[in-house]
């Protein structure tokens, strides 16, 4: 542990002199629209692939919500050439892994195999882009995958309901305020036909950004890319446009929930945020370190530590390009629920008028650097990290600037945040009681 420690501090502290960051991104675009960025290292014999759909929950019309995670599921119920489960099966034959997932935001697939095997996952990808099976029982069996997956997570779990209600009363429009596994009364109204209008909807070329990263010739796999994605039409011809609707409804500004489920009552606070990318969202990942993010942070030592009224606390800043949140949770003791809110209220006043020191900046920015210089040895994660940027901020070298602008964080920039975005008309309360 010391070990960890002392080389934590080491790199962490030869960071805070050097933000050159250095990767070398190309980019080209095929006719059908499919955006595909490249960066080519020889570090070790492996290469990674991303896929990002321009398609997340927050697509979802209203009635129809959950379909962009289900469809994270119906990707691998097999395509024209490969049949069902047949993708992992492939995939793990080579040594490779392999998943998905689903945010409000897109819906990514990725690969990390041996450089030898990239022309499978291409071709692997453009099958089922170009010719996904979507017929009854493919969706029905997936269908009832997700609604126990959302009995799991959510309905059968310990304060599961906890971000779903969280979310419904703090997110201002309605793209954001349901989860992306959806509403189980939507699900149960769902058919096979909106389905097969959904996936030729979004799961288009010119609606999807490619990224490769790893051990590769540029040259060559810019001719794989062709030979398997250029005969992938769009199956619409217009491009989906995202309309973000405003809510009507409106909530309380606190409210409490039962949770028969739970031991322990809870608390969730949730406030206005900053959009993924922009300069206030790189201050808040600083405030999110400096309160809960180890146990010697502001929160953790207040509420666990000398008060001992909670056992737990934790958050953070969601990364939505629109309508985003900072929350704040806490698993409490008994009888204390209302004691840890108001702590929690009077340590975000404490810096508002008094700030932070100039030490535990610098020790956030430690923190965040050396994890995202770890990141950085990745080519899976380097892969994640580019085509993110490129969907939700146009950006795709945007890694190249992540150390440099967490290094413009002041302590005035975070005294200044919690000023603008942590005030009572942008926060939400959330007590869950025990029964």
């Amino acid at each position: 542990m010391k070990l960890l420690s002392f080389l934590f501090f080491i790199l962490g502290t030869t960071m805070l002199y050097s933000n050159n960051i250095n990767f070398k991104i190309e980019s080209f675009k095929l006719e059908n629209g499919l955006t595909v960025y490249l960066s080519e290292n020889h570090n070790s014999p492996t290469i990674a692939t991303s896929l990002y759909y321009n398609v997340g929950s927050r697509d979802e019309l209203k009635g129809k919500t959950g379909f962009a995670h289900l469809f994270e599921h119906m990707m691998f119920e097999g395509s024209k050439n490969v049949e069902k489960g047949a993708h992992f099966k492939y995939i793990n034959k080579i040594g490779g892994t392999l998943n998905a997932f689903t945010t409000r935001e897109y819906t990514a697939y990725f690969e990390l195999i041996p450089s030898s095997q990239l022309e499978l996952v291409l071709w692997l990808e453009a099958d089922r882009m170009n010719s996904l099976i979507v017929d009854k029982e493919h969706f029905d069996n997936q269908l009832h995958v997700v609604k126990e997956e959302m009995k799991s997570s959510y309905l059968n779990r310990p304060y599961g309901q906890i971000s779903l209600v969280l979310s419904e009363m703090s997110h201002k429009t309605y793209n954001y305020k349901h989860s992306t596994i959806g509403k189980v009364e939507d699900l149960d109204n769902s058919n096979v036909a909106y389905a097969e209008e959904f996936f030729n909807t979004y799961y288009n070329p010119n609606n999807a950004i490619l990224t490769i990263v790893g051990d590769f010739k540029v040259d060559e796999v810019k001719a794989l890319v062709k030979k398997y994605f250029d005969k992938v039409e769009n199956k619409s011809k217009k491009k989906p446009e995202l309309k973000f609707i405003n809510s009507t409804e409106k909530y309380d500004s606190e409210k409490s929930i039962d949770d028969k489920l739970a031991k322990l009552p809870a608390v969730a606070l949730s406030f206005t945020a900053p959009t993924y990318g922009s300069e206030d969202f790189y201050t808040s990942l600083m405030l999110e370190s400096i309160l809960f993010n180890d146990e010697s942070s502001r929160l953790y030592q207040l509420l666990i530590k000398d008060k001992e009224i909670a056992v737990s606390i934790y958050g953070g800043i969601s990364d939505y390009s629109y309508d985003n949140l900072f929350y704040i949770y806490s698993i409490t003791k008994k009888e204390e629920m209302d004691n840890v809110i108001k702590e929690i209220l009077a340590e975000i006043d404490n810096i508002k008028t008094n700030g932070i020191t100039q030490e535990e900046l610098q020790k956030a920015k430690t923190i965040l650097k050396t994890e995202f210089t770890f990141k950085l040895q990745s080519n899976l994660e380097k892969a994640l990290i580019v085509g993110k940027d490129a969907l939700l901020l146009k950006k795709p070298s945007e890694i190249n600037n992540f150390l440099s602008k967490i290094d413009k964080v002041s302590v005035d920039s975070v005294k200044n945040y919690i000023n603008k975005y942590m005030t009572k008309e942008n926060m939400k309360i959330l007590k869950v009681n025990i029964k």
